[in-house]
């Protein structure tokens, strides 16, 4: 599967944007949102070609890359995981730091001055989740 190829007329003969297409193999277009929901086994369907073990990753990265900044995770939840639970780490795990998690689980919070400093970060914004961004911030609330 080489990269895919994407297109976009700025506007339709309506006066409406036209959708984002995008070329796969064999001259076959999607649409952004039919890309998104693409899996190895609709691939399969559409192109008749079985994806390979690179190919399914590359499919994966580009769709995460696609759907752009924001990761879901919630600043609130994170702040109350620390909040409540920084000694053990679970804010970091929360965020996609397994491994700091497993060190702060360890040493239960760098004695809970770590899990302090982490939820100033949290609050301040400081530390986000390793995905990105918040995709909901003190902000929304």
């Amino acid at each position: 599967m080489a990269s895919p190829a994407v297109s976009s007329v700025p506007f339709n003969n309506g006066g409406e944007p036209a959708p984002v297409m995008i070329t796969l193999e064999k001259g076959i277009k999607v649409t952004k949102e039919e890309y998104q929901s693409l899996t190895p086994r609709s691939y399969k369907k559409l192109t008749g070609r079985k994806l390979n073990f690179s190919e399914r990753i590359a499919l994966k990265v580009t769709q995460k890359e696609m759907q752009g900044k924001g990761s879901g995770k919630d600043q609130l939840a994170a702040a109350l995981f620390c909040g409540f639970l920084g000694v053990f780490g679970i804010h970091r795990f929360y965020l996609g730091y397994t491994g700091i998690g497993i060190l702060q689980l360890i040493t239960l919070g760098g004695l809970g001055i770590w899990a302090l400093i982490d939820l100033i970060r949290i609050i301040t914004g400081d530390l986000k989740p390793k995905s990105g961004d918040y995709g909901k911030t003190f902000d929304d609330y």
